[in-house]
């Protein structure tokens, strides 16, 4: 039998596009295990309350009003570009306990005068009535977009586990002891490097702009490849609603084009605009340049701190839970040099250029002169313990108090200027 060239062609077709016989997409899904042990919970006289308490819990309930319930929180990287597809965590097997009398509250918090002052004690009437568990569910778990700790770009998993819920009516807990945790996830697909790369990006008003430059040169004979783009540039080529979020757009193409890591803002608010944000339900307008570093959300896209579209930027509710689907990670690493005019641009570039190139790394810059006075507190002994890192101790003085009880003024000891002045680097705990 003989078959026209037609005929073929068409049932080629016909085949590729039936139903049924269209292949289906490759997805490579896999999936983390792992097991988390609790210690039974612990009850705490705390007056008419008890305050329930597990050894491995690192967090409470902060809801007003509500119990005070112990949680456990843990957080999982994985790859740019992961999708989480679902996340699950079950008791193992379910306990109860007795309280005998209602679980603490979390302090109900008001505004006095320009102070937050809590208040112990204070129930929601209708929580506390209630036959159902509290909190509803065993777990909570929220994603995001940013930075480790090894400046790596990655996807976050917080989960939030509350190992033990509350059944108020009842004064009885339900507990578990051990906890299951199934995270199914798709890996990114490979990616290719971009074939121009600027690891630093400065951003500056065109009036800057020449005297960055040997910043700019400085950078890039140190290994660093830098370069300076002008408000100007940015407000002329990149959408946005206002400045600020064309300058978090053209850090996106920045951070997906020339593989960005870091970002230094030139000028004060005045000369290089700053996001006003929401985030307190206690007080407005709060300036935030985190709002250029965080730019994506969990999925990958542009986060522009404002999902409900009030132009209330990071804005979050009484409870502080979130409205605008801002994570809250750096996916970039920015910094401000915040200067008013050319002096102190000038002045800035000089400093760093001279720090970099003259005192990183010398010998007197690893001794250190450590200034403290008053009662000596844990706080202070671990600021000593972090400073002296990598220093090396010449001697410890005696604090003023114990050497000359009565002095309040005049020169410096002699003790402190000796050090000083042969080179050291200083820190004043407690300032």
């Amino acid at each position: 039998m003989r078959f026209s060239a037609g005929a073929v062609l068409c049932l080629f077709l016909m085949l590729l596009f039936a139903p049924g016989m269209v292949q289906a997409e490759t997805r490579n899904d896999t999936s983390l295990d792992c097991a988390i042990d609790f210690s039974s919970p612990v009850l705490l006289d705390h007056g008419q309350f008890v305050e329930v308490t597990v050894n491995e819990a690192n967090a409470v309930m902060t809801a007003d009003g509500s119990p005070m319930m112990p949680v456990f929180s843990k957080t999982f990287e994985f790859p740019w570009g992961t999708t989480i597809r679902s996340v699950d965590v079950q008791p193992v097997q379910i306990q109860t306990m007795s309280t005998g009398k209602q679980v603490r509250p979390v302090p109900v918090k008001q505004k006095i005068g320009n102070d937050i002052v809590p208040f112990e004690g204070r129930i929601d009437q209708t929580m506390y009535g209630s036959v159902e568990p509290y909190p509803k569910t065993w777990y909570t778990y929220t994603t995001g977009s940013g930075l480790n700790k090894q400046n790596e770009h990655v996807i976050f998993l917080s989960c939030y586990i509350t190992p033990v819920r509350y059944l108020p009516a009842n004064h009885v807990l339900q507990y578990s002891t051990r906890f299951t945790i199934q995270i199914k996830y798709t890996p990114p697909a490979a990616t290719l490097a971009p074939a121009t790369t600027y690891k630093l990006v400065i951003i500056a008003p065109s009036q800057f702009s020449p005297l960055l430059q040997p910043l700019v040169n400085h950078k890039n004979n140190y290994s660093m490849p830098t370069t300076l783009v002008t408000l100007v540039e940015i407000y002329s080529t990149f959408p946005g609603r206002d400045n600020p979020e064309k300058i978090k757009y053209f850090i996106k193409s920045a951070i997906e084009d020339w593989n960005t890591e870091y970002v230094l803002l030139v000028g004060d608010i005045s000369k290089l605009p700053i996001r006003e944000t929401y985030g307190s339900e206690w007080e407005d307008n709060l300036l935030s340049d985190l709002y250029y570093a965080d730019i994506y959300d969990a999925d990958g896209h542009f986060c522009s701190w404002d999902a409900n579209g009030n132009n209330r930027f990071g804005e979050v509710n009484h409870q502080g839970n979130d409205l605008d689907g801002v994570d809250l990670y750096a996916d970039v690493n920015v910094g401000r040099l915040a200067c008013t005019d050319a002096t102190e641009v000038t002045a800035m570039v000089n400093k760093i250029i001279t720090y970099e190139q003259e005192t990183a790394n010398q010998i007197w810059f690893k001794r250190i002169v450590l200034a403290g006075g008053g009662i000596p507190s844990p706080c202070i002994e671990a600021l000593l313990r972090s400073s002296m890192k990598g220093r090396s101790p010449i001697q410890r003085s005696a604090r003023p108090s114990q050497t000359s009880p009565r002095r309040t003024s005049g020169p410096p000891n002699a003790t402190c200027t000796r050090p000083v002045s042969t080179g050291r680097s200083t820190r004043a705990p407690g300032l």
